[in-house]
C-alpha cells in the first residue's frame, strides 16, 4: 500500500436477503484526490458509502484508513475524519448557516457560546468556498447549491480527512456542477482531503 493512500478497500461484499449488492469491491483513495463512483441506480454506490461510514456492516472485506486497519462504525468514521454528505442534506432549516456549521461543536468562551468566534469562522469557511452568504442567514432561504456549500463548510469545520458525497450533482444545474467541482478541487486538494 502506497503511503499516499488514505483509504484502501479490499474485497468488500454486502448482500441483502440473498441479493449481492457489493461483490468483492476493491479500490484505493489517495490523499488530495477526487474519486467519482459511477453506476446505475441500484448498482450499490450508496451501500458502499454506508459500508465505509459505518451505517451498514459489510459481510466481508478489509478496509485500511491511513495505513491502519479500519473497522467501519459511525463512531470510527467520525473519529477518523470521514464525513459523509448524504443525497438529502442533514441541515436544520430553522437554524442559521452558522448554527448549522457548529451544531454539536459550538465554540465557547467562559462557559458561554462564543457567537463572535463562530460568526468569524463561518465567514472564513464560506469565503474559502467562494460563497458570499451571511453567517446569520437561515438555511431555509438557501438554494440547493448553497445548502451543499454549507454541508461542505460543515465537513471542513469537522476536520474532515475524507469527504464522501452521495449523488452531489443530481439536483444542480450545469453551472452549479462546474462550480462545485472547482471548489472541491481547490479547497479539498489544498487541505489534502480526498473526496469520493
Amino acid at each position: 500500500m502506497s503511503k499516499d493512500v488514505l483509504l484502501d478497500v479490499s474485497d468488500l461484499t454486502k448482500s441483502y436477503s440473498g441479493v449481492t449488492v457489493l461483490d468483492n469491491v476493491s479500490f484505493a483513495v489517495d490523499s488530495a484526490s477526487i474519486l467519482g463512483l459511477i453506476g446505475e441506480n441500484g448498482a450499490g454506490k450508496s451501500t458502499l458509502i454506508k459500508c465505509i461510514n459505518g451505517v451498514t456492516v459489510p459481510d466481508r472485506g478489509t478496509l485500511f484508513f491511513d495505513g491502519k486497519p479500519y473497522h467501519p462504525s459511525i463512531r470510527n468514521a467520525l473519529g477518523s475524519g470521514i464525513v459523509t454528505i448524504p443525497q438529502e442534506f442533514n441541515l436544520a432549516d430553522t437554524l442559521s448557516i452558522r448554527e448549522n456549521i457548529f451544531l454539536g461543536r459550538e465554540l465557547k468562551h467562559g462557559g458561554f457560546l462564543n457567537h463572535t468566534a463562530m460568526r468569524k469562522e463561518t465567514e472564513r469557511l464560506m469565503s474559502e468556498l467562494h460563497c458570499d452568504l451571511s453567517p446569520d442567514q437561515p438555511v431555509s432561504a438557501l438554494s440547493i447549491a448553497q445548502k451543499q456549500m454549507v454541508e461542505i463548510a460543515r465537513a471542513i469545520n469537522r476536520e474532515c480527512r475524507l469527504l464522501i458525497m452521495d449523488e452531489p450533482t443530481t439536483v444542480l444545474n450545469p453551472p452549479e456542477v462546474l462550480n462545485l467541482f472547482r471548489i472541491m478541487r481547490k479547497s479539498l486538494t489544498r487541505r489534502k482531503s480526498p473526496a469520493v
